[in-house]
């Protein structure tokens, strides 16, 4: 037995959450806070009063005819020996025909599955059977079957045998009418006894008063009750079952009991692997002065092991009340007993992962209303797949709005605190996660790789779309930038530098991590700052190249408002001096020639130089290798450069003391977020 269907209306924050499909097994749904989940248990549960949805845009519309009940539809789907089992007495079926045993014994012998759908409005429940034999029924309903009808026939169970019979009689000839059950008010008390939900609130289910019950109640009040009653002659192979699973979750927890010391109350004991080792009674601990999660889990527990047959669990949050750890080895134990039907709530991106659920129903609140999206197990089960290819997990990306995808585990880690300290307010809700492998981008593979991307933001699974890819520029040529934007369907942007870590090299801040490394570090900051100087002046041929030359001369003349005319300046240039690039001198006085009106000096001339230069050589260094140079060099190398540490480190160095120096990465950064 399991819920297969779902469809709730009028209900909380639902106006109608359309039919929802379930499959056996393990069920997640999974939303923010106050997206609807507690609503959608609560309906599931069978448990659920009027309490009408409203949206507050119905103050536009003061005369509307707005329903005041809610409806609930669920749908079981049974095998017919269950139907079977909850004709356990005397059951009432609204017909006199004769003929009513022989048609519902040829029903029931067809081998196949049935569907119980329960409906509840005006809080009157209803059932529909599927297939149930039209002649068994109340004409006047079809195949509804209304609590409440009247009707003549008596449908008894004869022991064992999977067998019938029947008994006319009239409902006042009949002297003890409690007897007397309506077959639709048995089935509906049946399905509700075999749901249980468990409330993220704590459980105070520590004692009850003594019974002999072995079926836990909805509620879990008779906890001690049934714990008592499998310590008997005859349960022993329940009871140590039970304490097997609850110590793999709190290896703490050798067992549980129940012990009463006024026969007339009972009450839950916890003993320790010394208390039990020692059998003294003295040692346990009572279940109220555990912490909190013992017993909900304790309560699960009892119904997941104990159960003869199958039921559906609910539980709401269950990362409320365990640790992430304690959730794992939970659900890996439900694994152990598929004969149930589970539904777990959550937020939490851990459920999901280790769950392998058969269903996914995604809430979301947005107009006033909680939206609904099923995601089926083919459709996690080719997320899985894809994400393996990426290298990442589910829980990775869960509940984020959009993936911002970079170069690698450094920019994932310092990226997110750029834009926090430069307060992006939308960068709520986005994720931003490392390329695993850069290189599958621009190989054979870029495709294929592309290809996943696509199929994970197409809007069919958990998978949040990708908002961009960016990369470092690592000395690529236009020609290859231009291949892989066009591969990734102009969604990769490249850093203007060669590596993040170019936008790393302040001296000051490289010192301030390297000292913080080895505090006996005498290192002047001069020498670092003539290190990284050193490195610009030995490349001093960056513009060498006639093509490089000739652009940068063209940015020049057009700053200043002259259009640049190769042949007729080219030149002019090279008769004043051979080496013209480096002589800001030779392309002010040409400059001044053709416009003498122009307000320059030779200052803004060779500022615009050094700016290129500066500009050229960030996009040709490797940031990351000076720093590992830096480090090894004025430690003697006594401190190795660790990538993803210290440049995060470095970065965070920056934001407090010297943000602006990152100003220009984050207005990129937030640029690609808003676009």
């Amino acid at each position: 037995m399991y819920i297969s269907k779902f469809q709730i209306f009028n209900y909380k924050s639902f106006r109608d959450s359309g039919w929802l499909e379930f499959q056996p097994g393990i069920n997640i749904i999974v939303g923010t806070n106050n997206s609807g989940k507690t609503a959608l248990l609560e309906s599931l549960g069978l448990e659920f009063k009027d309490n009408p949805y409203r949206n507050i845009r119905m103050r536009d519309f003061p005369d509307s005819d707005l329903p005041d009940k809610s409806v609930a539809n669920i749908t079981f789907r049974l095998d017919k020996s269950e139907i079977l089992k909850f004709i356990d007495g005397k059951t009432y079926i609204s017909n006199s025909d004769e003929n009513v045993l022989t048609i519902f014994q040829e029903w029931f012998d067809e081998a196949k599955d049935i569907e119980v759908t329960v409906s509840s409005k005006n809080n009157i429940p209803s059932i529909v059977i599927s297939d149930f034999p039209k002649d068994i029924l109340d004409r006047r309903s079809d195949h509804l079957l209304n609590i409440g009808k009247p009707g003549k026939v008596l449908l008894t169970k004869i022991g064992d045998s999977g067998k019938h019979e029947l008994k006319e009689k009239e409902i006042h000839q009949v002297k003890v009418e409690q007897y007397i059950r309506n077959l639709v008010q048995v089935i509906l008390d049946k399905l509700k006894r075999q749901i249980y939900r468990f409330n993220a609130e704590r459980f105070h289910i520590g004692n009850c008063p003594f019974g002999s019950s072995l079926i836990l109640k909805p509620d879990a009040s008779n906890l001690a009750e049934v714990i008592y009653q499998i310590q008997f002659p005859g349960k022993k192979n329940i009871y140590p079952k039970l304490n097997k699973y609850l110590n793999i979750l709190f290896p703490e927890i050798k067992k549980v009991s129940a012990h009463s010391n006024d026969q007339k109350s009972l009450e839950i004991l916890v003993w320790s692997p010394k208390a039990s080792e020692e059998d003294d009674i003295n040692l346990a601990l009572k279940l109220a002065d555990c912490g909190t999660g013992v017993s909900q889990v304790l309560a699960i527990l009892y119904v997941v092991v104990t159960a003869s047959e199958p039921k559906i669990i609910i539980i709401d949050e269950p990362q409320s009340f365990l640790h992430p750890n304690l959730i794992r080895k939970l659900i890996n134990i439900f694994k152990e007993f598929p004969q149930h039907q589970y539904f777990i709530a959550t937020h939490s991106p851990i459920v999901i992962s280790e769950a392998n659920p058969a269903t996914i129903l995604q809430l979301s609140y947005s107009d006033g209303e909680t939206k609904t999206k099923i995601i089926n197990s083919k459709e996690t089960t080719e997320l899985r797949s894809l994400l393996k290819n990426l290298g990442v997990s589910l829980s990775d990306v869960f509940g984020a709005d959009a993936i911002l995808w970079v170069e690698g585990p450094t920019e994932e880690l310092c990226f997110p605190q750029i834009l926090e300290k430069f307060g992006d307010s939308s960068m709520k809700g986005i994720q931003i996660l490392a390329v695993k492998n850069t290189g599958d981008l621009e190989g054979k593979r870029a495709h294929i790789i592309f290809d996943i991307y696509d199929k994970l933001s197409g809007g069919n699974t958990l998978f949040p779309p990708a908002i961009g890819f960016i990369l470092d520029s690592e000395n690529r040529s236009e020609k290859e930038k231009q291949d892989i934007s066009r591969r990734g369907k102009e969604k990769v942007k490249f850093l203007e530098r060669c590596t993040y870590e170019n936008y790393l090299l302040h001296p000051q801040a490289i010192l301030e991590v390297l000292q913080k490394e080895n505090s006996s570090l005498q290192i002047p900051l001069a020498d670092i700052k003539n290190y990284i100087d050193a490195d610009k002046n030995k490349n001093d041929k960056l513009f060498e190249s006639q093509e490089d030359r000739d652009n940068l001369i063209s940015e020049i003349f057009s700053k200043f408002s002259v259009k640049y005319q190769k042949t007729k300046y080219y030149r002019k240039i090279t008769n004043t001096n051979e080496n013209f690039l480096l002589d800001p001198q030779a392309i002010f006085d040409v400059l001044k020639q053709e416009n003498p009106s122009l307000q320059i000096t030779l200052t803004d001339i060779q500022k615009y130089i050094d700016e290129a230069k500066e500009k050229k050589w960030q996009s040709q260094v490797n940031g990351a290798n000076l720093i590992s140079e830096i480090f090894s060099k004025f430690s003697d190398n006594t401190v190795e450069y660790q990538k993803t540490k210290h440049s995060l480190e470095i970065t965070n160095w920056l934001l407090e003391h010297e943000p602006n120096y990152l100003q220009k990465l984050a207005e990129f950064l937030k640029g690609i977020i808003e676009a």
